[in-house]
């Protein structure tokens, strides 16, 4: 049986894992999501030092975790080398995904703002990318350009 829950604040209904959010670590305290969302700009608000502490830890995390995805598929896809596929360069901050078959800005609107690394991990790391800098990315690009022309 489905328990009927109620936000602790206004009284509206909560439609099950839609429209609220659980206020408490007691996990019965809730929220509907225009009261939580009210609360947090008041506090943001009035403690705009710690809101900027939490952003930075935030953004700090958020890197460092892309960071850890970007290492996660470089591995997968370069066999364990992290190096491009063609040259050989193991610099990290050159390395990127590259889509074997061409495609990859409409891939990439697709994706919508979701870094390909992370929908590579969501997805099971599916076949048809491989790990190329960027020199040898433009390179491949300009061959299917060059192929197109004649």
């Amino acid at each position: 049986m489905v328990t009927k829950r109620k936000c602790n604040k206004c009284g509206v209904i909560l439609q099950e894992s839609k429209n609220w959010y659980t206020a408490s670590r007691k996990k019965s305290v809730y929220w509907c999501n225009d009261c939580y969302n009210k609360y947090r700009r008041h506090w943001r608000k009035n403690n705009p030092d710690k809101a900027r502490i939490k952003d930075r830890k935030r953004s700090i995390s958020r890197r460092f975790e892309r960071y850890i995805e970007k290492i996660i598929v470089y591995q997968v896809y370069s066999r364990g080398k992290m190096t491009c596929d063609m040259c050989g360069e193991s610099d990290l901050d050159v390395l990127s995904v590259d889509h074997i078959k061409g495609g990859g800005a409409i891939h990439r609107k697709e994706l919508n703002g979701t870094h390909i690394e992370r929908w590579i991990i969501k997805n099971n790391f599916p076949v048809g990318y491989r790990i190329l800098c960027r020199n040898c990315n433009w390179r491949e690009r300009l061959k299917q350009i060059d192929s197109l022309k004649y």
